[in-house]
Parts: structure tokens; C-alpha cells; sequence
């Protein structure tokens, strides 16, 4: 059993605002990667917003009889990670900050990833340096069971909106965006603005 002390959290791929604001708001959080992959999900899927509306990006994963979260291959033969990147481009290269963070970003994409979880566990990593965030994330050993059901974000329904200066923010609607929107737009205020909301 989980103490109530941790948040739970699934594994993310470029999550969402609200889920770095639950990091923002806690000291601690398990991420857990022995839980089932669930589909269309925030686990490989993340929004951006681009000059034409909302991108959706999804790592591709290879067919498999595994379930679990931490036994998910990536598909590489699609050369997603590419794509991915020119996607990222487009849609930020004209943001205020985007000059200041791309390189960490594109030294990731550059790399293989073999399982999804590790390649969502770089980028968080990444994430929380950028963000300032102290929140101490442990990645699970086995599928986490928990006491508190208030704190378990594992079924999260990521739609919230938030009001920030956006480069095509004419296009924004009720997709809740990835957050390197938020950095790639607030940059160093992207920590107080998370500060700032409450959800």
C-alpha cells in the first residue's frame, strides 16, 4: 500500500499543463510504469498548437502481447522521432523561448529510444530541471495500489484551458496542451504561472 504522502501520476509523453501542476503541488510522486498501457491517452499522445490548430503527436508502439507500461517498444522503424521534432519546430520556432530550450530538447530526439516509458521519463526529467520543480518523482518497482483515491491521477481527464500569451492562440479550443507550450511561450515564468492557476 501507498502512503498518502505521494501523488500518483502515470507515465507521460510531453504531458499536459495540469500535469506538471500536480507536480508543482507536491514533494513527491510515483510514476507508475507497471500499470496497463491505456490507448489514446496522455501515456504516448500530446497536443501542440500550430498555425493551423492542434497537432496531435503519438509515439508509435510495436504490437505486443505485453501489457504493461514498462514493456511497451517504441516502433522505430517509423521515424517518428523526426517528425516529432519538425512538428515541434513548426509550431514554436517563432515562440519566445523556443532558441533557449530547443537544443535540450533536440539532443533527445536525436537519441533511440527503445521503450516508451524511458524515452517519457528523459523528457520529464528535462521538464522538471527547465520548470524549477522540486517534486521528487519515483518510478515504480510494481503497479502502485493506493489508500487515497484523491491522489491518484492515473485516470486524469487532461481538458483544462488556461489563459497565456500563445503564438496562435486564435486556434487554441478544449484541448488541454502539451507543456511545452508553456515554456516554449512563458519561458522562466512557465514555474510561476503553474503558481498562479488551480485546478
Amino acid at each position: 500500500m501507498l502512503s498518502k504522502d505521494f501523488i500518483v501520476l502515470p507515465s507521460a509523453y510531453l504531458a499536459p499543463i495540469s500535469y506538471y501542476y500536480f507536480l508543482s503541488k507536491n514533494r513527491a510522486a510515483i510514476i507508475d510504469i507497471h500499470e496497463n498501457f491505456v490507448k489514446r491517452s496522455i501515456r504516448n499522445r500530446a497536443y501542440l498548437l500550430g498555425p493551423n490548430g492542434h497537432i496531435l503527436l503519438t509515439v508509435p508502439k510495436k504490437k505486443t502481447m505485453f501489457r504493461s507500461m514498462n514493456k511497451i517498444e517504441i516502433f522505430t522503424i517509423s521515424k517518428w522521432a523526426s517528425k516529432h521534432w519538425k512538428a515541434i519546430i513548426s509550431c514554436y520556432n517563432s515562440s519566445p523561448y523556443f532558441k533557449y530550450y530547443k537544443d535540450d530538447f533536440e539532443n533527445i530526439y536525436s537519441c533511440k529510444h527503445n521503450y516508451l516509458f524511458e524515452l517519457n521519463r528523459k523528457l520529464n526529467d528535462l521538464i522538471l530541471d527547465i520548470l524549477k520543480i522540486k517534486c521528487n518523482c519515483i518510478y515504480s518497482t510494481n503497479y502502485v495500489i493506493t489508500q487515497n483515491k484523491e491522489m491518484d491521477y492515473r485516470d486524469q481527464k487532461y481538458l483544462q484551458q488556461y489563459n497565456y500569451s500563445k503564438v496562435f492562440k486564435e486556434h487554441d479550443n478544449k484541448i488541454e496542451l502539451s507543456i511545452i507550450d508553456l515554456i516554449f511561450n512563458l519561458g522562466p515564468d512557465s514555474k510561476k504561472y503553474l503558481k498562479s492557476i488551480y485546478i
